[in-house]
Protein backbone atom coordinates (compact mmCIF):
# COMPACT_ATOMS: atom_id res chain seq x y z
CA UNK A 1 0.00 0.00 0.00
CA UNK A 2 1.15 3.61 -1.16
CA UNK A 3 2.09 6.12 1.76
CA UNK A 4 0.31 9.06 1.60
CA UNK A 5 1.97 12.00 0.80
CA UNK A 6 2.54 15.31 3.36
CA UNK A 7 1.27 17.15 0.12
CA UNK A 8 -1.90 17.40 -2.21
CA UNK A 9 -2.24 19.08 -5.57
CA UNK A 10 -5.94 20.90 -5.93
CA UNK A 11 -7.39 23.45 -8.61
CA UNK A 12 -7.47 27.02 -7.35
CA UNK A 13 -9.91 29.33 -9.29
CA UNK A 14 -11.10 32.90 -8.52
CA UNK A 15 -14.86 34.46 -8.50
CA UNK A 16 -15.36 37.65 -8.13
CA UNK A 17 -18.42 39.24 -7.27
CA UNK A 18 -20.50 40.84 -9.92
CA UNK A 19 -22.70 43.96 -7.63
CA UNK A 20 -25.03 44.02 -10.84
CA UNK A 21 -25.83 40.18 -11.54
CA UNK A 22 -25.46 40.05 -7.48
CA UNK A 23 -23.55 36.49 -8.07
CA UNK A 24 -19.74 35.10 -7.62
CA UNK A 25 -18.29 34.66 -11.33
CA UNK A 26 -15.64 33.05 -12.06
CA UNK A 27 -12.38 35.14 -13.60
CA UNK A 28 -11.29 33.44 -16.80
CA UNK A 29 -7.84 32.71 -17.48
CA UNK A 30 -7.39 35.54 -20.07
CA UNK A 31 -8.53 37.63 -17.32
CA UNK A 32 -6.02 36.79 -14.57
CA UNK A 33 -8.06 33.74 -13.45
CA UNK A 34 -8.80 30.27 -14.81
CA UNK A 35 -7.81 27.24 -12.38
CA UNK A 36 -4.59 26.88 -11.38
CA UNK A 37 -2.57 24.05 -9.42
CA UNK A 38 -1.43 24.40 -6.13
CA UNK A 39 0.54 22.13 -4.01
CA UNK A 40 -0.35 22.64 -0.41
CA UNK A 41 0.16 20.71 2.55
CA UNK A 42 -2.30 17.85 3.17
CA UNK A 43 -2.77 19.65 7.15
CA UNK A 44 -3.06 23.16 5.74
CA UNK A 45 -5.85 25.39 7.56
CA UNK A 46 -8.29 27.40 6.16
CA UNK A 47 -5.85 30.56 6.74
CA UNK A 48 -3.26 29.41 5.29
CA UNK A 49 -4.54 28.01 2.10
CA UNK A 50 -6.30 32.02 1.74
CA UNK A 51 -3.64 33.27 1.90
CA UNK A 52 -1.45 31.05 -0.66
CA UNK A 53 -4.43 31.44 -3.02
CA UNK A 54 -4.39 35.44 -2.56
CA UNK A 55 -0.58 35.13 -3.51
CA UNK A 56 -1.27 33.38 -6.86
CA UNK A 57 -4.12 35.71 -7.76
CA UNK A 58 -2.81 38.85 -6.57
CA UNK A 59 0.84 38.86 -6.69
CA UNK A 60 2.48 42.24 -5.28
CA UNK A 61 -1.12 43.23 -4.64
CA UNK A 62 -2.26 43.77 -8.15
CA UNK A 63 -4.07 40.56 -10.06
CA UNK A 64 -3.02 40.32 -14.17
CA UNK A 65 -6.18 42.41 -14.81
CA UNK A 66 -5.24 45.35 -12.37
CA UNK A 67 -7.12 44.33 -9.41
CA UNK A 68 -6.38 45.05 -6.31
CA UNK A 69 -6.19 43.13 -3.08
CA UNK A 70 -6.66 45.89 -0.92
CA UNK A 71 -10.68 47.35 -0.34
CA UNK A 72 -11.50 43.82 -0.95
CA UNK A 73 -13.49 40.92 1.68
CA UNK A 74 -12.16 37.41 0.46
CA UNK A 75 -13.60 34.28 1.38
CA UNK A 76 -12.35 30.25 0.16
CA UNK A 77 -15.81 28.37 -0.95
CA UNK A 78 -16.69 25.82 -3.46
CA UNK A 79 -18.21 25.92 -6.52
CA UNK A 80 -21.83 27.35 -5.62
CA UNK A 81 -20.15 30.07 -3.13
CA UNK A 82 -20.95 27.78 0.12
CA UNK A 83 -17.93 29.57 2.61
CA UNK A 84 -15.83 26.39 3.63
CA UNK A 85 -14.35 28.19 6.47
CA UNK A 86 -16.48 25.98 9.29
CA UNK A 87 -16.45 22.53 7.40
CA UNK A 88 -12.60 23.24 6.42
CA UNK A 89 -10.51 20.09 6.48
CA UNK A 90 -8.86 19.88 3.36
CA UNK A 91 -7.55 16.22 3.87
CA UNK A 92 -10.58 15.05 4.06
CA UNK A 93 -12.14 16.88 1.48
CA UNK A 94 -9.45 15.62 -0.88
CA UNK A 95 -10.09 12.10 0.33
CA UNK A 96 -13.47 12.75 -1.09
CA UNK A 97 -12.53 14.07 -3.86
CA UNK A 98 -8.83 14.16 -4.78
CA UNK A 99 -9.37 15.88 -8.27
CA UNK A 100 -10.59 19.09 -5.40
CA UNK A 101 -11.34 22.68 -6.66
CA UNK A 102 -11.50 25.66 -4.43
CA UNK A 103 -12.31 28.53 -5.09
CA UNK A 104 -11.10 31.88 -3.88
CA UNK A 105 -14.23 34.47 -3.70
CA UNK A 106 -13.45 38.44 -3.65
CA UNK A 107 -15.75 41.39 -3.16
CA UNK A 108 -15.18 45.22 -3.27
CA UNK A 109 -15.46 46.63 -0.21
CA UNK A 110 -16.65 50.08 0.63
CA UNK A 111 -14.78 52.28 2.38
CA UNK A 112 -14.75 55.73 4.13
CA UNK A 113 -12.63 56.87 1.02
CA UNK A 114 -13.97 55.23 -1.62
CA UNK A 115 -17.75 56.53 -0.75
CA UNK A 116 -15.98 60.05 -0.65
CA UNK A 117 -14.61 59.72 -3.71
CA UNK A 118 -17.92 58.58 -5.15
CA UNK A 119 -20.24 61.23 -3.50
CA UNK A 120 -17.46 63.59 -4.64
CA UNK A 121 -17.75 62.82 -7.95
CA UNK A 122 -21.49 62.73 -7.99
CA UNK A 123 -21.54 66.44 -6.94
CA UNK A 124 -19.02 67.77 -9.58
CA UNK A 125 -21.27 65.82 -11.93
CA UNK A 126 -24.43 68.11 -10.14
CA UNK A 127 -22.44 71.39 -10.82
CA UNK A 128 -21.72 70.28 -14.45
CA UNK A 129 -25.35 69.59 -14.65
CA UNK A 130 -26.77 72.68 -13.06
CA UNK A 131 -24.12 74.73 -15.53
CA UNK A 132 -25.21 73.31 -18.58
CA UNK A 133 -28.91 74.18 -17.28
CA UNK A 134 -28.38 77.42 -17.03
CA UNK A 135 -26.41 77.88 -19.84
CA UNK A 136 -29.24 76.80 -21.84
CA UNK A 137 -31.42 78.99 -20.33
Amino acid sequence: MREKSATINIGVGWKEFEPKQKYYKQVRSHSGGGTLPVNVSRNSDYISLLEKCKHRFFPNGKSANGVELKNRDFFLGNNQGLDLEGSFNLGEMYKENNKLKVYLHSKQVWTFLSSFKLWKAWCHFHVLCNKLKNMQK
